[in-house]
C-alpha cells in the first residue's frame, strides 16, 4: 500500500498544528508589545501537530511526537499541563526508554517534579 495518504494526513495536521502554535506565540507577543488581550487556543495546536507526527510514514518522527505539546504555549496552563500534557509527555519518555532511545534522566525527573507540583496546587 502506498504511503501517499499518510503523507497527506501528516502534512495537513502538521500545517494546521504549526499554524495554531504560531498564532499562540503571536498572541503572546502582541500582548507583550501592545498590551492587547486575546486568549490562546489550548491544546489544539500541540495535538494537531502531534497527530501529524504520529501519522508520518517516517519511522523516526513518531518518537518525538511529544515535542509539540511542550513547545505549544496553549498547553502551558497549569491545569492543562497537569491533566493532559504531562502524562502524554511522560508516556512518550517511558516508551522511549523501553525502545532504548537515549533520554536525559534530568529531563524526566524535572517533568515528574513539575507534574507533582501542578497536582498539589489543584
Amino acid at each position: 500500500m502506498s504511503d501517499f495518504p499518510r503523507w497527506i494526513l501528516s502534512g495537513l495536521f502538521g500545517l494546521l498544528g504549526s499554524w495554531i502554535i504560531i498564532l499562540n506565540y503571536s498572541m503572546v507577543i502582541s500582548w507583550y508589545r501592545h498590551r492587547r488581550h486575546s486568549s490562546r487556543i489550548p491544546l489544539l495546536g500541540g495535538l494537531c501537530l502531534m497527530a501529524g507526527m504520529l501519522a508520518s510514514p517516517l519511522p523516526g518522527v513518531t518518537r518525538y511526537a511529544w515535542v509539540p505539546l511542550v513547545i505549544d504555549l496553549g498547553c502551558h496552563d497549569k491545569k492543562i499541563a497537569a491533566d493532559a500534557v504531562a502524562p502524554i509527555v511522560l508516556h512518550y519518555l517511558d516508551t522511549g526508554r523501553e525502545l532504548n532511545v537515549e533520554i536525559d534522566d534530568e529531563l524526566q525527573a524535572a517533568l515528574t517534579r513539575e507534574m507533582s507540583k501542578c497536582n498539589r496546587t489543584r
